[in-house]
């Protein structure tokens, strides 16, 4: 009876421990699927930064290259220098006859070419402008062909069209200048006798001290009409 009795208690416990066994499986399972799997790669973004550029790396560290790069340095600083040289040493243009009609100007632009003169028109304010070098020859050559046409506006008239915001102050005073001339000249032909006048004026700079100022001067070119 007594190894009945242990039988029959160990077959309990076997079937007790059989029943437990699928729900510890599913709590195990259960615990497994809440905790979250944390996985670290050390240096990933540096192996990414190093996977970069890996050709530019090779080709810098070629001998050629390393040895062709002080002379690539000096083709760029030659270069600089050069740009800087040509952008200082560009010529100023001033303008010619300001106020001349559209179709004086098309005139004047194709007479100057031929003449060996480089005049451009200005973007902002469309006068014709030549080299401030060879001014006073671009306009007696375009006297000499007869342009700008009569007619044309021409003193502070031509001052008042040419006028721009954009307009420097050594540009203002030479249009003023030219302005002042050509008022002079028109009031020179009203004499009778007169066919062509041409004034020339000079302004010196004047100074702020009152005993050191100098008196502007200027030259008269006339024309008379034959036995007047």
């Amino acid at each position: 009876m007594a190894t009945t009795t242990a039988d029959m208690q160990a077959i309990q416990a076997a079937d007790q421990t059989t029943d437990n066994a699928p729900a510890n499986t599913a709590a195990t399972e259960g615990q497994s699927k809440m905790t979250p799997v944390v996985t670290s790669t050390p240096g990933l973004l540096e192996n990414t930064m190093g996977r970069a550029f890996p050709s530019m790396r090779e080709m810098l560290a070629q001998p050629a290259v390393k040895k062709a790069t002080p002379i690539i340095m000096i083709g760029i600083l030659f270069v600089f220098f050069i740009a800087s040289f040509m952008a200082i040493q560009e010529p100023v243009y001033r303008p010619i006859f300001p106020g001349m009609t559209d179709s004086d100007r098309q005139s004047a632009m194709e007479a100057l070419k031929e003449g060996g003169f480089s005049p451009q028109l200005n973007r902002q304010s469309g006068q014709l402008e030549v080299d401030a070098g060879s001014y006073h020859e671009a306009k007696i050559y375009l006297a000499s062909q007869g342009i700008p046409a009569e007619g044309s506006a021409s003193g502070f008239e031509a001052l008042s069209q040419s006028s721009s915001i954009t307009t420097s102050q050594f540009m203002e005073q030479a249009n003023y200048a030219a302005a002042v001339e050509q008022e002079l000249a028109k009031s020179i032909l009203r004499i009778s006798t007169v066919k062509h006048a041409r004034v020339h004026l000079a302004l010196p700079q004047q100074s702020v001290f009152v005993r050191d100022r100098t008196p502007p001067k200027a030259s008269v070119v006339i024309t008379r009409y034959p036995g007047r």
